[in-house]
């Protein structure tokens, strides 16, 4: 029964860790010197979902995470949702034919994802004849360093809260294996 819960709850979880991720990103990253090395802590949510999820839970968690990131955007409406949502396919997609081995391969995926984003967020903002702030490329850099270089540790997180409430598959033939051999007397 505690199983059940943990399980149900593993969402609402990550879509709190999101909304805290969110709320430093806009407050502790928002000065000069620190802007630069801001994170994206939807990306990563994004990427987890898309490598480690089924697809309909995966796609309504970037939904709802991608719609936080929203409201504390100031781009047009639609803009983030879209872009999250086409590195959470194009993720989907490339999963299917590939195999990412470890966390650390994880660090190129979000390399990769990362300039899927920012590419795609500045074609959308052009596609809507909105004016595209060119001061941000000069941020790409740092900020794609800063994802790559913690994404590992995130991961890892992300996996460790994946075991406690029994969402990764390894768990729960952990703990049903523990239960057979109890069972026996060993």
């Amino acid at each position: 029964m505690i199983r059940l819960i943990l399980r149900a709850l593993n969402a609402p979880i990550l879509i709190s860790l999101v909304i805290l991720g969110i709320a430093l990103q806009t407050s502790v990253f928002n000065a000069w010197p620190a802007f630069y090395f801001q994170p994206d802590a939807v990306l990563w949510v994004t990427i987890w979902c898309a490598l480690k999820r089924s697809f309909e839970e995966g796609a309504c968690i970037v939904l709802i995470i991608a719609e936080i990131a929203e409201i504390h955007s100031a781009a047009p409406q639609g803009t983030w949702m879209l872009c999250y949502m086409g590195v959470f396919l194009i993720l989907r997609a490339v999963s299917q034919f590939t195999l990412i081995p470890t966390f650390f391969s994880y660090t190129s995926v979000t390399l990769c994802s990362f300039l899927v984003l920012k590419i795609s967020h500045f074609f959308v903002l052009n596609l809507l004849s909105s004016t595209v702030n060119y001061h941000h490329l000069s941020l790409i850099s740092t900020t794609a360093a800063v994802e790559t270089l913690v994404a590992p540790w995130i991961y890892r997180y992300l996996h460790r809260l994946d075991l406690l409430t029994f969402k990764n598959l390894q768990a729960a033939r952990n703990t049903e294996e523990n239960f057979d051999l109890n069972m026996e007397g060993l």
